[in-house]
């Protein structure tokens, strides 16, 4: 019952008519400029959850190539340097500027299709900057192959800014698609390219560029279809002829240190692909793996492209696999006394700590390329046999002392047995 003296409360409705076609209309413009969805994409915006782990593996420091990073203001001295490598590469080709603008501007929808996410530039500024970014790295790369670089060249001549590059063009978010460098160098018509190629050039490059960091293998020939410089270092990684990948039973590995103790040996793999681990006769093979400051920004930026692009995942797999095999410091103190790390982190420690966080969030397909090499190290540690043998050679043979010690006491223990068998007969 209302109070007296108080006005009465009444509900007023809060709902209008909805005018439905001008929604309509609404939605359907907003769905008509949704980025259409490509069979070329292939070059991506790191993913957050991988980004947090160590954002700083995946941003360019010196120069941007590509839409992803134009236009911020740390990159804004290396435009003008890009702008003389354009033009020195227009100096080396019989070709004109429009014609190479042209040449862009027919692959224009094409080069945006190669990007996850719709890129807003208007089309005289896209094709400026595509232009600009592919000349400049085709004329790096030949500067590099032909030596032929200039006394005042600012990228060659700072080491600081040499170091940096090599680095920056190789992150995800900093590429050009591979095919637009093919293209813009056949159309060149340089007088040596007969004996030149986009791969040829790319694969000096990465044997110069990151030999102290990864093994690189002339995989590429015509049957490869490269999307990027992150994808052709990761085939440059993969094994030459891979085995068929399988479904794993289990995720488990024994670590180094318990394959240690159940008497596995450790050598050192001549192979230049990672991927080539073999294990016979108690034998663990590994190809041999430098480690440096500069391997995380490649791995971090191979492993996102793996997990944002449907591209086989075998550096992913190795990584993963490394993670199961090192644990604690003392798994990967093994494998630097047993040659198969280089360790230039120089504590086992954070050796152990940068190789467990490499593959934090990578998510695995469900056939994995190492489920057969983890089943026999499994089966084998599970082998009683193995341990004891091995606790018997690491724990009683594992230096001439404790060897002539042993022998002293079978050889006291027998004159022991003798001289008693001998107290024995007399006494009958």
């Amino acid at each position: 019952m209302e109070s007296e003296g108080k006005p009465s409360m009444k509900r007023v409705s809060d709902q209008v008519s909805l005018d439905i076609e001008k929604l309509a209309g609404c939605m359907r413009k907003e769905m008509e400029s949704v980025h259409p969805l490509s069979n070329e994409c292939c070059i991506y915006r790191v993913p957050v959850q991988l980004r947090e782990i160590n954002e700083k593996a995946y941003i360019p420091r010196v120069v941007s190539i590509g839409p992803l990073h134009y236009g911020k203001e740390e990159f804004r001295a290396m435009e003008e340097h890009k702008k003389r490598y354009l033009f020195d590469f227009l100096e080396r080709c019989e070709v004109s500027l429009e014609e190479f603008i042209k040449a862009t501007e027919t692959c224009e929808t094409r080069l945006r299709n190669c990007y996850a996410e719709a890129i807003d530039f208007r089309k005289e500024e896209f094709v400026k900057m595509m232009l600009t970014d592919a000349a400049f790295l085709i004329e790096y790369f030949l500067k590099r192959y032909f030596g032929d670089w200039p006394d005042a060249d600012r990228v060659y001549r700072k080491q600081r800014i040499t170091l940096k590059i090599r680095y920056d063009i190789l992150m995800l978010e900093n590429q050009v698609p591979f095919f637009f460098l093919e293209h813009l160098l056949n159309l060149s018509n340089l007088p040596q390219l007969h004996e030149l190629s986009m791969i040829k050039l790319v694969l000096n490059f990465l044997v110069d560029a990151v030999r102290e960091s990864l093994p690189v293998n002339n995989l590429l020939d015509n049957s490869f279809q490269v999307q990027h410089l992150v994808d052709f270092l990761r085939i440059c990684m993969q094994p030459s002829s891979p085995n068929p990948k399988k479904k794993y039973k289990t995720l488990y590995a024994p670590t180094v240190t318990q394959l240690h103790q159940a008497g596995v040996k450790f050598k050192s793999g001549s192979s230049k692909c990672l991927l080539d681990i073999k294990f016979e006769k108690g034998i663990l093979q590994i190809p041999k793996w430098k480690i440096t400051p500069s391997t995380e920004i490649l791995f971090r930026n191979i492993l996102a492209f793996e997990q944002c692009h449907n591209s086989g995942n075998y550096i992913t797999e190795y990584v993963i696999l490394m993670d199961m095999l090192i644990n604690i410091p003392e798994d990967a103190e093994l494998l630097v006394q047993n040659g198969i790390i280089e360790n230039w982190m120089h504590d086992s420690l954070v050796l152990a700590t940068f190789i467990n966080n490499l593959g934090t969030q990578t998510v695995l397909n469900v056939r994995f390329y190492f489920s057969d090499l983890i089943e026999d190290l499994d089966a084998y540690c599970k082998i009683p046999w193995n341990k004891w043998k091995a606790t018997l050679k690491q724990k009683y043979f594992n230096n001439p002392w404790t060897i002539i010690s042993l022998i002293a006491a079978f050889v006291l223990l027998m004159l022991t047995v003798v001289q008693t068998v001998c107290s024995i007969l007399e006494v009958r």
